[in-house]
């Protein structure tokens, strides 16, 4: 049960939490939930920058006098801006915390959007929303996301499925609010509800209190709701922290600076495994997402209410799926994260070959929420990766792997839509989000099964020695 106030959290502190360590407050309850909701009201916010402009993109199209791609380039801007900007989020999280972090990209988010209402041309626009809206939320998610590491470890899988899941009510919800804010008020006074509704990111940061580790035990097995095997156990702690003696004796962890934690990173094997698998499932979800109701409409002649409906079963199914697949980590301590998010991308490779024979709505939509479905194992995402690095690099791993995200965020649709514009078929755009996203998932598989390998050789040689 959460306390009744913020000042009785600390009433948890000093205590044991599970895996012998201890921290300032007690994990997996109490003030653990406030911390989850946070989470995912940073999720759904973020939904009002991610989907928000597609409704307001007919209106700035009339008044700026532009065209349809360079309006739409807004949108891909703030995704892309919001991802290659992540870098930023680590090294703020690095020299302060996650809640002074989350607390500043919410108020350059609320900001940018407050200040798109006073523009005169599109470029404004651009830099307003696209440039200082997507590094806004840039910076809050990965606070947002790491954060509850902090707080939950049985509990995790599920809490970050719930947490991710967010951005799928967003993008259900938002849209038609905008819509009907821009009916009543105009786009312009919609921008200004719009950074009020997004200063609510400030709200979530404060009750993102840090949560450090007091002492570090070995004789944890269980990392983020998952159990490793004592080959992977040994191998994390034959690279664990370097520890120092503080006044009342107790160990703690020597902080790193940023660029010696980046230099890490950069080392490790498993960060251009992710940066290969990041690439790839973005590419192939933004072009799916992007192309499917322009294809419902130019290939199969429906109407754009069936191309919306279409549109909005993947981000329903992806809602429901990002709880779902956490869930059952959770609920299966034997699943391995990494296995079932593999295997998800692959079946979702062959549905995306598969849409591409389905010319009715019923089986189009049927292709649809199946899509959703695979493109939420994107929730085992923040389960797998902790067990790959060293907690130290983490963070820091995070903010650097959300730049091949925003990469394929911005090429995907554009590639897409420039082999339409050559063949004037989207078959081919659809093969080739399915072969980019397969073959980056038979990279990633064996590129993580060499390495596990070669870790458990070094394992048994420390061992032997």
């Amino acid at each position: 049960m959460i306390s009744g106030s913020i000042g009785d959290v600390s009433m948890t502190r000093n205590r044991k939490s599970d895996g012998g360590e201890r921290r300032k407050y007690e994990m997996d309850q109490g003030w653990s939930y406030a911390v989850a909701l946070a989470s995912f009201v940073t999720h759904a916010l973020m939904a009002t920058l991610y989907f928000g402009y597609s409704v307001l993109t007919p209106a700035w199209k009339a008044e700026f006098q532009t065209t349809s791609g360079m309006t739409s380039l807004v949108g891909s801007a703030a995704s892309g801006f919001s991802s290659g900007l992540a870098p930023v989020a680590s090294y703020l999280s690095n020299r302060f915390d996650h809640r002074t972090t989350h607390m500043i990209g919410g108020v350059i988010a609320s900001l940018g959007i407050f200040l798109c209402s006073f523009a005169t041309n599109l470029e404004q626009i651009f830099v307003f929303y696209g440039f200082f809206g997507g590094l806004g939320i840039g910076i809050c998610y990965l606070p947002a996301v790491m954060i509850v590491r902090d707080y939950f470890r049985r509990r995790y899988a599920i809490v970050i499925g719930l947490a991710s899941s967010g951005i799928g009510v967003g993008s259900c919800v938002f849209p038609l609010i905008i819509e009907h804010l821009e009916r009543s008020y105009g786009w312009r006074g919609t921008m200004l509800v719009l950074s009020a509704v997004m200063a609510n990111m400030c709200v979530s940061a404060a009750a993102l209190f840090p949560n450090p580790v007091i002492v570090t035990s070995s004789a944890a097995a269980e990392v983020n709701g998952n159990f490793l095997s004592s080959e992977q156990f040994q191998a994390k702690k034959s690279t664990e922290d370097e520890v120092d003696l503080n006044e009342g004796g107790e160990c703690v962890k020597v902080k790193k600076t940023f660029k010696e934690l980046s230099m890490k990173t950069f080392r490790n094997p498993y960060f251009q495994l992710g940066i290969m698998s990041n690439f790839t499932n973005f590419f192939c979800m933004m072009l799916v997402i992007g192309l499917t109701p322009m294809r419902s409409q130019f290939e199969f002649g429906m109407s754009p209410e069936q191309g919306a409906l279409l549109a909005a079963a993947i981000g329903f199914s992806n809602m429901i799926a990002r709880f779902l697949w956490g869930a059952v980590c959770t609920a299966n301590k034997n699943i391995d994260p990494l296995k079932l998010y593999l295997l998800l991308r692959v079946l979702t490779s062959f549905v995306t070959f598969g849409s591409i024979f389905g010319e009715s709505f019923n089986i189009q939509l049927v292709c649809c929420v199946l899509l959703g479905a695979g493109f939420g194992s994107w929730s085992l995402y923040p389960i797998y990766i902790p067990n790959m690095f060293d907690p130290e690099i983490v963070d820091v791993v995070f903010g650097y792997l959300e730049i091949p995200n925003g990469v394929g965020c911005l090429i995907g649709p554009f590639v897409g839509g420039f082999i339409y514009d050559i063949t004037g078929s989207f078959a081919w755009s659809l093969v080739l989000a399915g072969s980019v996203l397969l073959l980056g998932t038979v990279f990633l598989y064996i590129g993580s099964n060499c390495l596990d390998r070669r870790v458990k050789k070094r394992v048994v040689t420390i061992a032997s020695i």
